[in-house]
């Protein structure tokens, strides 16, 4: 050191300060040995522009051979530790650690002539860790041979010894300190059962001087002098779903790591942002860009609660459309957290959140600027989904959450459409369901109107005259009873619906049945709402007594107070509040999962709340299943669903309202009910000309409102 202080004396403060951060501050680990190079190249070429030059030849020009840096940027495997098995403050192994640190510093700035000799060195230390590590596998292979059931004959085992230069007498293990058998490996030191697998781990450790990957990563056997942790980890890890390494190595070491954030259905990064955390010293800091996935998906509820209960999330700026790799059409997010001291007793900071929405050019603009400027303090974090939308959108959602309840929580159920796994033979249209009952009127009892999701519209579906044969497995029919129904089934061939996973997917079903059970089936006899699985528009059917069924692209929801969901879910607010809270599938559609459905919050309310509410569904679905040709009765649907909307704003914002002296539920409390006896159309004529007149209360709340500054919002973002 003190013949490089020599060379250097004479250097400027830009090189040596970079040289110092190199030294102290940076380190870095890849699986990818490539990523290694040119982080080193990289480390390289700013050190070489601000060195100190001359015009002499002979000193090389003045450029000082570079740092050795093949022990500051290492190819390893991060999400795999190292197998121990004697404990982490073993001795023997704290000792070739301390060797291999001192020598791991001194290489940094080695020149040539001392450069092979140490490295030398540094792979004698490798041999002696592995080795030792070798032989305590060996020890545990024994013991477990040897043992019989019990935990006994301890006492004929004998301390091997074990010294600096390479050599054993006997196997090593401390056979008197119990903790050595109970110790598991730092795959959360629990539960090591395939010893091979451990020792080829060690055997990798050779690869540190190969440009290969180490199979493994622990700070002590690549970093040693890193103590207690770094102060700063910052990545971008690779997004690869789980799924992927099913039966594979990889999956079997993560599920024995115990990961908090492992899930079948996950993906790699969440265990990227655990580890990284783990590396953290207390109150040091991590910084990744990945995907947003975690921030709503289903799979990411593990990731959500390990950040809320172990980590001091910071800052979170969610990328939205606005795409930052160029190879990769992938949505992300920048979160920055903290590792606390003590994470169950910690006070938690604010979490600032912001979203970058189109207006953001990620290559021109100030990010720091925009996110100051548009951030947002987000209340709750858990293992609900984190939302994060425009600063004006969070604002308002916040007000409308507050005053909801949860719909898993409400009088309510929520179940999936149908799956027949062959819709070519149970879907049929009208003409072939005319036939079938015209054959034997019998037919009737199993033939059931269908929707499927592009039936779907706001309030009432488009129905596309589809029948649906319910041979569902619950009700455990006779399919003789049905010879019409029958012979039509087979015309497509037994084999083809036989549930043996060559015709459909293989159950205990019968050929005539549908792929799945439907144990819910008289829930598609009642009123219910009906709202497609995947969705550019969010609309929500009301049928009240059809009894439409639906296949496996539309959910239904029964239960109580539907008429008054249905307007909420078909009202901007929800749009404006909620559309984020769905998984995107890009190109402008979400996907309503069940498990966000569930989380929605709404504002519940009394029977007489509700009653204006009822009105305006029954009109809007009256309306929906006319053809109107009239210009006048066009606009009718318009003035009805603008009023729906009116009363989920007031609703939901009476301050305002009252502050702005208007009010729409009360002008609604005499509209009359549609009588099933008369003309439908006529009636609702005869009530829209009522509310509809220029000095009407009705209709100057519905304009006036529109000055309100939230409404304002609202409706000029859709």
């Amino acid at each position: 050191r003190a013949e490089m202080r020599t060379k250097l004396k004479d250097e400027n403060g830009s090189y040596l300060r970079k040289l110092g951060i190199i030294l102290n501050s940076i380190y870095g680990v890849d699986i990818q040995p490539v990523a290694v190079q040119i982080a080193k190249l990289r480390c390289f070429i700013s050190l070489i522009i601000d060195q100190k030059t001359n015009q002499n030849p002979a000193d090389n020009y003045g450029v000082k051979a570079l740092p050795n840096l093949e022990f500051k940027f290492v190819a390893a495997n991060t999400l795999i530790d190292a197998p121990h098995f004697s404990g982490k403050n073993d001795p023997i192994l704290q000792k070739l650690i301390g060797k291999f640190g001192e020598a791991t510093e001194n290489y940094f700035y080695a020149a040539a002539e001392k450069k092979e000799s140490l490295k030398a060195e540094i792979k004698e230390i490798v041999n002696k860790i592995t080795s030792y590590n070798h032989e305590i596998i060996l020890q545990n292979r024994k013991k477990i041979a040897q043992e019989s059931g019990t935990k006994t004959q301890k006492q004929g085992q004998k301390k091997a010894s074990f010294n600096l230069e390479g050599n054993t007498e006997e196997p090593v293990f401390v056979a008197e300190n119990e903790a050595i058998y109970e110790k598991k490996s730092t795959f959360r030191e629990k539960n090591i059962e395939n010893l091979a697998e451990a020792q080829s781990l060690w055997d990798s450790f050779q690869h540190i001087f190969q440009e290969k990957s180490v199979g493994f990563f622990n700070t002590s056997y690549f970093f040693p002098a890193v103590k207690e942790g770094f102060d700063i980890v910052i990545g971008n890890p690779p997004y690869i779903q789980i799924q992927k390494f099913a039966g594979k190595p990889e999956q079997r070491f993560w599920e024995k790591a115990n990961y908090e954030t492992y899930t079948r259905m996950g993906d790699i990064y969440s265990l990227f942002y655990e580890k990284g955390t783990d590396l953290l010293a207390p109150k040091g800091i991590l910084c990744y860009i990945t995907s947003n996935k975690w921030m709503r998906a289903n799979y990411g509820q593990s990731t959500r609660q390990f950040f809320a209960d172990k980590t001091h999330p910071l800052l979170l700026v969610d990328f939205g459309n606005v795409q930052v790799f160029e190879t990769a059409t992938v949505d992300t997010n920048i979160l920055l957290l903290q590792k606390p001291i003590f994470a169950a007793k910690s006070t938690k900071p604010a979490l600032k959140a912001a979203r970058l929405e189109k207006d953001m050019n990620i290559k021109q603009g100030n990010l720091s600027q925009y996110v100051q400027k548009n951030s947002y303090t987000l209340a709750t974090i858990n293992h609900n989904p984190w939302i994060v939308g425009e600063k004006d959108i969070y604002d308002i959602k916040g007000q409308v959450e507050k005053q909801g309840i949860a719909l898993e929580n409400w009088e309510i159920e929520i179940n999936y459409g149908i799956k027949t796994g062959f819709n070519e033979a149970f879907i049929i249209p009208k003409e072939i369901k005319d036939s079938l009952i015209a054959e034997d009127p019998k037919s009737a009892e199993i033939i059931q109107p269908i929707l499927r999701g592009k039936d779907i519209s706001a309030w009432y579906p488009n129905f596309a005259e589809q029948y649906l044969i319910t041979t569902f497995p619950s009700l455990k029919l006779n399919i003789d009873d049905y010879p019409a129904v029958k012979k039509y089934l087979l015309s497509f061939g037994k084999d083809r619906l036989a549930q043996d996973g060559k015709g459909r997917k293989k159950s205990t079903n019968k050929w005539f049945e549908t792929q799945d059970q439907i144990n819910y089936w008289q829930d598609f006899q009642k009123p219910k709402i009906i709202y497609r699985d995947i969705t550019q528009q969010l609309d929500f059917a009301y049928d009240k007594k059809v009894g439409f069924y639906g296949n496996n692209t539309i959910y239904m929801m029964t239960g109580a107070n539907l008429a008054y969901l249905t307007c909420f879910f078909n009202s901007k607010l929800f749009k404006y509040c909620f559309w984020d809270n769905f998984t995107d599938l890009g190109g402008g559609a979400r996907r309503l999962f069940k498990v966000f459905m569930d989380k929605i919050p709404v504002k519940p309310i009394n029977e007489a709340e509700a009653q204006p509410f009822e009105r305006m569904v029954a009109y809007l679905v009256e309306l929906k299943q006319h053809v109107l040709t009239d210009m006048y009765d066009q606009m009718m649907p318009i003035y009805f669903e603008q009023v729906a909307n009116a009363l989920i704003y007031e609703l939901y914002f009476p301050a305002e309202f009252a502050e702005a002296k208007l009010a729409i539920h009360v002008h609604l409390q005499d509209l009359p009910v549609l009588q099933e006896d008369g003309n439908k159309l006529l009636q609702l004529r005869k009530i829209y000309v009522g509310i509809h007149q220029e000095y009407h209360p009705l209709t100057q709340a519905l304009f006036s409102m529109l000055a309100i500054p939230k409404m304002h919002i609202i409706n000029n973002t859709l």
